[in-house]
């Protein structure tokens, strides 16, 4: 069966069959925690950041480096960011017991907190913390205790968002992090590789693979940005809505997209984001977490690509009392490049 999830790659070996490219990223990771540097990984949404770091656990794991995989996106406060990270290197959560110890000796805060999160044996072990909620979660932990994580016996692979990199290294964060590596777009040849890979590991009876077989190059020369997270969304748009002539659909779909490329970096964006959700409201949390926006600014966005005809608007009528709702979908029916010439 085609697997074409917005999951990304884990550390199994499967998986690592499937990973394509970025093969500088993990040769700078590599050479930065053989020097005991703290890395600060950067990256659009969707370049896959997070299958980077699950890749780099495995090839640690392999060299025998003690390293942990933490999903932080759980955390909203400095002390819960602590508590997630406490439970990887030990291997369980803290109970309440020691909690109430902890402040009857006066031990309660982030400093001794902090303090215990130093591995039972000394050892030193390599933490691939991913997801963090906010960049000032980052900032807090990195900048205003920078000295105190310093001392620890932990080396640090964080993994954020690309627009965010000057939240990130504002002193005193700056300075924690040693190497700061940048991911960016898949090359062309590595985008129709890591379809050609889905598709493969399919088998070959599997018709909806030889769909994505036969429209992996074009996929690869249309999308853009050209992301792991925006090509396998390509891929199950083909699939669903254009089955019996892919090429067609994929060729006039990215034609809007670079449309919606000549009106800005922020229609751009947009409209990649309404590719991949689908209907979407100028509200949905989802969106507007993606993008780091507010409501009103993707209303104003959303209004350019109306204007533009690059958006189909339909309402929903609300369960209780108040306004229809707005959804916003990409005008990708066959012919929407061509209407878009006749309106010109």
């Amino acid at each position: 069966m085609l697997h074409l999830s917005q999951r990304p790659l884990m550390a199994t070996a499967a998986d690592a069959e499937m990973f394509v490219d970025r093969a500088a990223e993990l040769e700078k990771l590599s050479r930065a925690v053989r020097h005991g540097f703290n890395c600060l990984v950067l990256g659009e949404r969707g370049v896959g950041k997070t299958s980077l770091l699950h890749r780099f656990e495995r090839q640690l794991v392999a060299e025998d480096v003690d390293c942990r995989f933490v999903e932080a996106s759980g955390a909203t406060t400095v002390f819960e960011l602590i508590e997630i990270v406490y439970e990887a290197v030990h291997g369980r959560r803290r109970d309440s017991t020691e909690r109430l110890m902890a402040s009857l000796d006066g031990r309660e805060g982030i400093v001794d907190d902090l303090r215990l999160l130093a591995p039972a044996d000394g050892g030193q072990v390599v933490i691939l913390l991913d997801s963090i909620a906010s960049p000032d979660l980052v900032q807090h932990l990195f900048g205003r205790w920078r000295d105190e994580v310093w001392q620890l016996p932990l080396l640090w692979v964080v993994a954020g968002n690309r627009p965010d990199r000057s939240r990130y290294l504002e002193p005193p964060a700056d300075s924690f992090f040693d190497v700061v590596i940048d991911v960016g777009e898949v090359g062309e040849d590595d985008a129709a590789e890591l379809l050609r890979r889905r598709a493969q590991r399919a088998g070959d009876d599997d018709a909806a693979a030889k769909v994505l077989l036969g429209v992996a190059g074009t996929l690869a020369q249309q999308v853009t940005p050209r992301t792991p997270r925006n090509l396998l969304a390509a891929a199950r748009d083909v699939l669903v809505e254009a089955e019996d002539d892919p090429t067609r659909w994929v060729t006039n779909l990215y034609a809007l997209q670079a449309r919606a490329a000549e009106l800005g970096r922020a229609p751009a964006m947009l409209f990649t984001e309404v590719m991949d959700l689908g209907p979407v409201s100028a509200s949905d949390k989802r969106l507007l977490d993606r993008l780091g926006w507010t409501r009103p600014r993707a209303a104003q966005v959303f209004k350019q690509l109306e204007d533009a005809g690059l958006v189909v608007v339909t309402e929903e009528a609300p369960g209780g009392p108040g306004r229809p709702r707005k959804l916003y979908a990409a005008n990708s029916m066959y012919h929407a490049v061509d209407d878009l010439e006749r309106r010109q």
